[in-house]
């Protein structure tokens, strides 16, 4: 790799603050009191315009704009690069994957912008500028940043609006009160000369992820929190608080730990719509095609939805995908399953171009609500035919229309009873319980359940053998008069 490096130190006490964060330090060092380490990479594409000359421009301008824009909140390496293998956006993502991968972090941040020659008619858009991020503390690579110039003149100034827009700004959670959290930027110590310099903010958006380190401060793994978002509310000095929004029950813990640090890195809706797969989860996930969702646009759960609910159903992928509100901001999935709410999880729609969402097997469930629905109709059958069967038989009873009365009343006892339907009920819904607690399925397995007992106090209401008892003694005791007259009509 060819090139030169500047590097920029703004005071001794960046010189200090870089030493603790040299390789080797312990990686829980607070992100608030150091500077931002950021390497910068400039990559240079074949172009008979891009001479030596306008290279050097181009870093000068980078390194004077970083200075400007962000003084001693960065500590920052330009390197310059002549020769490379990219194309295109997803070239540069895949470089940008690979950058420090296995090492001990020597900077926060890593930048790589390339500058392509491009095939177009406009002479103010035959450069393409892309930048991308790579943040070590979380190990996320950003999406692809794009812009265009035809100046060479303004390489430099382009340059640095592509990096500017590719930097997320990342903090650590220093406490959690329930959905409340506290958190401290990165270098938020130090004075931004610019003070329209990307940083935490109110309205900033923020996805945390889990560090777990060993007891001497060594980094083991890096873990990000699915569906969770931290939206900042307010920012005084360096306190930033921020609302958690997250589809699960205390995503974050309960409480700040030595071992476990929670970061947050910074991210904005860039794409017009997220794409979303929903998948079965289990020990083989399959797509969950033909799914409803309702994307409800609002922020918190207990919000009052802004406009009418958007109707989407999986794709045979299990995908739907979720356009992003004119207005921005938040909305939240709601993943139904027949007649139940499998999942319901907050989203920042075009912050990220696919998303995957387990959403549990809910087949025992509908396998039980199934065979419900069934047993309800046989037992609304049940009650019609009783109802008629006790009508017909009072009124022949009253008539000692005997003969007509006992098939009746045969017919009457071959209904389906509340033992019948009880025992129907426990064979239809044992397995399917069964396999739900396998499973590990709570919510389907206490709706089965809560399911199973309504059905069984709806069959127990409308299905009452008092009502029977009772028809059979006045009916007994309808014959047993007739048969007295009738004796007494023979004896006179």
């Amino acid at each position: 790799m060819h090139g030169f490096t500047t590097r920029l130190v703004c005071s001794a006490l960046l010189t200090v603050a870089w030493a603790s964060h040299s390789r080797g330090a312990d990686e829980r060092a607070e992100f608030a009191t150091r500077p931002c380490a950021a390497d910068v990479r400039v990559l240079f594409g074949d172009d008979g315009r891009l001479t030596g000359r306008v290279r050097a421009a181009a870093r000068a301008a980078v390194v004077g704009r970083i200075r400007t824009v962000f003084g001693a909140s960065w500590q920052a390496e330009v390197n310059v690069v002549h020769r490379f293998g990219v194309e295109d956006a997803d070239d540069l993502a895949r470089l940008a994957n690979t950058l420090s991968r296995g090492e001990a972090p020597a900077y926060d941040k890593r930048f790589l912008l390339a500058v392509l020659p491009a095939e177009v008619e406009d002479p103010l858009q035959r450069l393409r500028i892309l930048a991308v991020e790579r943040d070590t503390a979380t190990g996320h690579v950003g999406a692809v940043v794009t812009r265009r110039t035809g100046r060479v003149d303004a390489l430099g100034t382009t340059l640095f609006a592509a990096l500017h827009d590719a930097y997320a700004p990342v903090a650590t959670l220093t406490s959690l009160d329930g959905t409340t959290a506290e958190l401290e930027p990165l270098a938020v110590a130090f004075t931004r000369l610019d003070r329209s310099a990307a940083a935490v903010r109110q309205g900033t958006v923020l996805v945390p992820f889990l560090r777990y380190f060993d007891r001497d401060g060594t980094l083991l793994r890096v873990q990000p929190v699915p569906w969770t978002y931290l939206a900042v509310e307010s920012v005084e000095d360096s306190r930033v608080r921020a609302t958690v929004l997250s589809g699960y029950r205390a995503p974050l813990g309960t409480r700040v730990g030595r071992r476990v640090q929670v970061v947050g890195l910074a991210v904005r809706a860039r794409s017009e719509r997220t794409r979303v797969v929903l998948v079965r989860r289990g020990d083989a996930p399959v797509p969950a095609a033909g799914t409803r969702v309702e994307v409800v646009k609002k922020k918190l759960p207990s919000d009052e939805p802004t406009g009418e609910p958007v109707e989407l159903l999986s794709d045979r992928d299990g995908a739907v995908s979720v356009p992003r509100p004119a207005t921005g901001g938040f909305a939240w999935l709601y993943v139904r399953s027949g007649s139940a709410v499998v999942a319901r999880v907050p989203i920042l729609p075009g912050a990220t171009r696919e998303l995957r969402l387990e959403v549990p097997d809910d087949s025992p469930r509908l396998e039980v609500e199934g065979g419900i629905e069934r047993l309800n109709a046989r037992l609304i059958d049940a009650v019609a035919a009783r109802e008629t069967l006790v009508r017909r038989i009072r009124v022949l009873a009253r008539d000692a229309d005997w003969e007509n009365v006992d098939p009746l009343l045969a017919e009457l006892g071959a209904l389906p009873t509340i033992d019948s339907l009880n025992d129907e009920l426990d064979r239809l819904h044992t397995r399917p319980l069964e396999r739900a607690k396998q499973s590990g399925n709570v919510r389907a397995a206490f709706q089965i359940e809560k399911q199973v007992a309504a059905t069984r106090d709806r069959v127990r209401r409308f299905l009452d053998p008092e009502k029977i008892v009772r028809l059979k003694a006045d009916v007994e005791e309808l014959r047993k008069l007739d048969a007295e007259d009738a004796t007494r009509f023979e004896l006179d």
